[in-house]
């Protein structure tokens, strides 16, 4: 991901970008995401059924997954909001 990560910028940073580069850059990154994502929500520990951990903290999955889901959401409204 780092690698990839760093020459998608370069090449970004340099000028030299075609759309198929930013596409096989991000497929790069996204399949890293992949294998990290699955054994980060393992080493998580499922939420104790107690008393003090009621609601979103119940569960730390399902805080990372709101958050993924909502972050790209938010980041498309500031976007289109600039007109990119």
């Amino acid at each position: 991901m780092a690698v990839a990560s760093a020459m998608l910028t370069a090449s970004v940073g340099l000028g030299f970008v075609h759309p198929w580069m930013i596409l096989g850059f991000s497929f790069f990154i996204a399949c890293g995401g992949a294998l990290n994502d699955t054994a980060w929500q393992t080493s998580i520990p499922p939420g104790k059924p107690d008393w003090r951990y009621r609601g979103p903290n119940r569960c730390p999955r399902c805080r990372f997954n709101t958050v993924r889901t909502i972050g790209p959401a938010l980041g498309v409204i500031v976007a289109t909001s600039f007109g990119f």
